[in-house]
């Protein structure tokens, strides 16, 4: 094999005599004992001139253990332990726990470590997965090699440095030997730690007592006890060369792709968003629970009555906000294009009527609350850049309304005089008078909206300006640090889309790098493998907001409603979105209480806002979102509403949406699809392509002769064939 590891000759107690080499492709790792007999793990990676030694060779399979191996045997593709353990330090008298252990190499380089441990008492242990690449020496540490280090650690982090719970992954680029080390640690395994992220991060570490460094889950050092009972660690490591120092922005973009494969296979069937949407109508129009009347004018409070134990006001509200009309408005005019209904839409008219009133034009501003008391000049730019300059344009081409086309153009050109005030660095708060930044927080990814709404506004004028605007920001947001591009994950799935339009219209490849940048940054904000407090999969989901602890109905939408934009423009893999896009179709459905076989209570189908984790356990507590209902009318138009496949295991994506041909056209006459078979086996299926106008169409589909159809009675249905994971592109194009 070539390439000794420090420390593989036999000696008192060591392994019992096996191969217990693990390898995967240039990446491997030996599992021996140690001069006292402890189990340790030693790595090499191979680069042109063989082997070499890639770690410090004192990893123990689960930090702050000293296991003993009794018996090794060869397993497919990796090794088998058993033993015994006890804590580190040792504590007197304590009984030693058993423990099994397998190493295996997996697809993609990686290594899997899993140790399962069954300790009879409580063990005052804090257990960590760290990987030890080296000696610290303090003078390479302060001088040149920190400087040229890659690291991106999670979970994400706010704007002010406090950690969330999403994806646990770290990276790390070490220039004094010219090798880089991923760690990832599955969420839903974390069952040893009662606080788990509270307590943990992925990151480097230095242990100054050791004086060594090391890249894994390391704990913040707070006092901990591990239960007792059956534990369950597990961690994947790998590691390679490479000789020149990776930017922060690009490790992202590999890191992420690397990680695909960790996704785990969707669970729950899906439910039919149509129904629910119906359902959810019905709620909104329930109007001593949903609606209130402020000055005469009707709207939706931001929570169900009375369903908010968090915070009085949203309780018994005495204030109209916009986020939650415009969130409404859009998709239920959409909605009601198809499914016509009086009263809604009546109801619908009173709530288009409300929009006006946020407007303040002496400050060139649209504000979220009504009626705006003067003093009260501060706002978060998040509402303003999303709720003005996307939601307002939406439903101005929706509804042809020019009143609304001059509110967003006023809007934005405030939003233009914010940006060049800030250098487009854009902040967390602005008092709206003189539009600078109010606090000392920072928001740089909402600087996509704002690019988003640029786009919006190029589209609808044609004028250069605007599209040189959302270059500007794009350019600058993609030289920021990595780790504060964190808020709400909207914000950067919209500037992703931003970055595609912008690409699409330049043909600039900067623009096409910075779409996938920006797309990779919000997919660390996604729980990928994780569980909540009921049990439900949390895998596609978003945290709300960096740092918030929890998936959210609304954000979890409307981060992925512009991806569409990407997977039209092919600039990221089809197959990776839509697995997401699967996922969150079947696990929103934990959100609602008619969906988890509740019978009574307020809004049976309107969303909770959270769902409980191990770090903020207190599920539904914030209370039944009514903003969120436009999500729901959302699910059904981008999944359901223009394009079905009679066998739900199919996913039918909607590409049209939410651009604004296709808004202001609805439902549009040329549309396009992606289909997707999520499964793991064939399957074959039929797909309606509902409420097209008569006359003949040209279908493309991938991998077939295009043809030609005639819709006499307002569809096309058509058959095809997905194999496993497969994903087929459908165009209809009228003639």
């Amino acid at each position: 094999m070539g390439g000794k590891l420090d420390g593989d000759e036999s000696r008192p107690g060591s392994l019992p005599p096996v191969n217990s080499l693990v390898e995967a492709g240039n990446y491997r790792a030996r599992v021996v004992a140690d001069a006292e007999g402890r189990t340790v793990m030693k790595c090499q990676v191979r680069d042109t001139a063989g082997w070499r030694n890639s770690c410090a060779g004192t990893t123990s399979l689960v930090g702050g253990f000293e296991l003993t191996a009794e018996h090794a045997e060869a397993i497919e593709v990796g090794l088998a332990l058993r033993g015994t353990a006890r804590t580190t330090p040792l504590e007197e008298g304590q009984p030693p726990a058993r423990w099994l252990g397998r190493i295996k190499a997996i697809s993609g380089g990686w290594i899997k470590v899993e140790v399962e441990m069954e300790l009879s008492d409580s063990a005052a242990a804090r257990p960590e997965l760290i990987l030890w690449l080296g000696n610290l020496v303090t003078m390479d540490e302060r001088q040149t090699h920190t400087f040229r280090q890659t690291l991106l650690s999670s979970p994400t982090v706010n704007c002010q440095g406090l950690r969330g719970n999403d994806l646990p992954m770290a990276y790390f680029y070490d220039p004094r030997v010219r090798l880089e080390t991923a760690v990832y640690v599955p969420a839903t395994h974390l069952t040893w730690t009662t606080r788990r992220f509270l307590d943990y991060r992925c990151d480097l570490h230095v242990d100054r007592a050791a004086m060594r460094y090391g890249v894994g889950l390391v704990s913040n050092g707070s006092e901990s006890a591990s239960p007792s009972g059956l534990h369950r660690f597990v961690w994947y490591v790998r590691q390679g060369t490479r000789d020149i120092a990776p930017g922060e922005w690009e490790a992202q973009r590999e890191m992420v792709a690397a990680m695909e494969q960790f996704i785990p296979d969707v669970e729950a069937p899906p439910p039919s968003w149509g129904k629910v949407s119906s359902a959810t109508l019905q709620d909104l129009l329930d109007e001593p629970m949903t609606q209130i009347s402020i000055d005469g004018h009707v709207g939706h409070p931001a929570y169900i009555r009375d369903t908010s134990q968090v915070r009085s006001g949203d309780r018994r509200p005495n204030i109209l906000e916009l986020m939650t009309q415009v969130d409404i408005i859009p998709p239920l005019l959409l909605y009601l294009k198809l499914h016509p209904d009086r009263v809604a839409e009546q109801h619908v008219r009173k709530l288009k009527a409300t929009l006006p009133l946020f407007h303040l034009p002496a400050q060139h501003w649209v504000g979220n609350f009504y009626p705006f008391r003067f003093p009260r000049p501060i706002e978060d730019t998040w509402y303003f850049l999303e709720n003005a300059l996307i939601k307002l344009p939406w439903v101005a081409a929706i509804t042809g309304d020019d009143q609304l086309w001059t509110m967003f153009l006023d809007a934005l050109s405030g939003a233009e005089d914010m940006a060049r005030r800030v250098g487009h660095l854009f902040p967390l708060f602005v008092e709206i008078a003189t539009r600078t930044p109010a606090r000392a927080a920072t928001n740089y990814s909402v600087g996509g909206l704002y690019a988003y709404g640029q786009m919006l506004a190029y589209t609808h004028t044609g004028e250069m300006p605007h599209l040189e605007e959302a270059h500007i920001t794009l350019a600058t947001l993609c030289r920021l640090p990595v780790d504060r591009m964190w808020h709400e994950p909207q914000q950067l799935g919209f500037a992703a889309a931003a970055a595609t339009l912008v690409a699409q219209e330049t043909g600039d490849s900067a623009a096409e790098t910075w779409a996938r940048d920006l797309l990779a940054a919000q997919l660390r904000m996604m729980y990928w493998d994780d569980r909540s407090t009921r049990g439900a999969p949390l895998t596609g989901m978003f945290q709300g907001c960096a740092s918030l602890l929890y998936p959210a109905f609304k954000e979890n939408v409307e981060s992925v409603l512009p991806w569409t934009h990407l997977l039209r423009g092919n600039l990221a893999r089809p197959a990776l979105l839509l697995r997401l896009l699967d996922a969150q179709r079947r696990h929103n459905a934990a959100f609602f209480d008619v969906l988890r076989g509740e019978t009574s209570g307020p809004g049976l189908s309107i969303p909770y806002e959270n769902l409980g984790t191990v770090e903020l356990p207190e599920e539904g507590r914030l209370g039944k979102e009514l903003y969120g209902t436009g999500e729901v009318f959302w699910l059904y138009l981008l999944l359901e509403a223009l394009g079905k496949s009679d066998d739900p295991e199919v996913m039918v994506c909607s590409l049209d949406l939410p651009g604004l041909p296709a808004l202001a056209h609805f439902p549009p006459a040329e549309r396009s699809f992606m289909a997707f078979n999520a499964t793991r086996v064939a399957r074959n299926t039929t797909i309606e392509v509902p409420a097209l106008p008569p006359g003949d169409y040209r279908v493309r589909w991938t991998g077939r002769q295009e043809y030609r159809g005639t819709v006499k009675g307002g569809r096309l249905v058509l058959e095809t064939s997905l194999a496993a994971g497969e994903v087929q592109r459908l165009d209809i194009v009228p003639t």
